[in-house]
């Protein structure tokens, strides 16, 4: 069972799970590690942290900025 803070944040971390990606962790160099495990080919991706703008009520809503691996 995952836990959500919005019915929205768990619609996206289900649609996630149905895709085979998986949030793994964020590690001590700010990096987002994503596994993906769509169609039994598991890979892990590094996505650097460039800036978190947080909820308010006036955005509604949540951004993460993330440089890709491929840049």
């Amino acid at each position: 069972m995952v836990a959500s803070t919005s019915p929205d944040d768990l619609a996206f971390i289900n649609a996630a799970k149905y895709y085979g990606i998986k949030f793994i962790e964020k590690n001590q160099y700010n990096e987002l590690i994503i596994e993906n495990d769509h169609h039994q080919q598991s890979q892990l991706y590094k996505f650097e942290l460039l800036n978190v703008i947080e909820f308010t009520s006036e955005r509604k809503r949540m951004t993460v900025i993330v440089k890709a691996p491929d840049g």
